[in-house]
């Protein structure tokens, strides 16, 4: 049975991360499965127009999909509820964990951006960065990412489905002090962190590793912008310099629908 506990809660309000096991092996080899079937299914031109897919840069080494789902059915943003049961509960299970911290319910139809990534041995590095929808003046380059504006998830959760036990994996970056956390995730362990308080990378792999990532940018995120404004306060990063608010879903999912106008 999966559970979190009171140390877990503690833990992720107090340190900003916690780690936990929540799959047996057969529930691992089952998610993998629904999950590469989901990319079979949704990577093409017209699910990513529907802005249900997000394309994703292809990779000798590396593979990834990137696709929006829910537990139910979303009506006002592009997602998919037609997922398997291992990948339903999960999904639901990580909304339980953020209801409870945050202490609000968070509704079964919330969408999570879901990254299934394959590194295949041998993969260069993924250098630190925040999960979220950049909504503006996005760059992507080798040793960064920079935007004007973002919304950024409160948390986001890593699940190790291959490869673990060689401290390989994500690694937290703190924002303020630059610490590094190396979470050290066993195959069916995950971790979940603050993702206003750590940044994360993965360093380079040398042997496989199948990693998916969770986070939704509609459930109470904090609005990313670069310039200072009444209300937001410095994220206190030095690539990403600007400033952030928490911000209701309502006024989340308008700046969603709009960037897709």
């Amino acid at each position: 049975m999966r559970t979190f506990t009171n140390r877990n809660l503690i833990e992720l309000t107090n340190k900003g991360y916690t780690k936990l096991r929540v799959l047996e092996d057969k529930e691992v080899s089952e998610l993998i499965s629904e999950c590469e079937s989901l990319h079979t299914t949704y990577n093409n031109d017209e699910w990513i127009n529907r802005g249900v897919t997000y394309p994703s840069k292809g990779h000798a080494k590396k593979k990834s999909a990137i696709l929006m789902i829910s537990v139910d059915e979303n009506k006002e943003l592009p997602s998919t509820n037609d997922i398997g049961n291992v990948l339903r509960d999960y999904t639901s299970y990580n909304n339980d964990i953020i209801s409870r911290v945050t202490g609000i319910k968070v509704p079964q139809s919330t969408r999570h951006m879901i990254n299934f990534r394959q590194y295949l041995g041998k993969t260069e590095p993924v250098f630190e960065h925040f999960d979220g929808e950049y909504l503006k003046g996005f760059i992507d380059r080798k040793d960064y990412h920079f935007f004007d504006e973002a919304l950024l998830p409160r948390f986001v959760s890593l699940l190790t489905l291959k490869g673990g036990g060689r401290c390989e994996g994500a690694v937290l970056v703190n924002v303020v002090s630059g610490e590094e956390v190396n979470t050290c995730v066993e195959v069916g362990e995950m971790v979940i962190f603050n993702n206003i308080k750590f940044k994360h990378q993965v360093p380079k792999l040398i042997e496989p590793r199948i990693l998916l990532g969770m986070r939704t940018f509609d459930y109470l995120p904090y609005h990313y912008i670069l310039e200072p404004k009444d209300g937001y306060v410095s994220l206190g990063d030095k690539i990403n310099y600007g400033y952030v608010k928490p911000i209701g879903s309502g006024e989340a999912t308008k700046l969603i629908l709009n960037k897709t106008k």
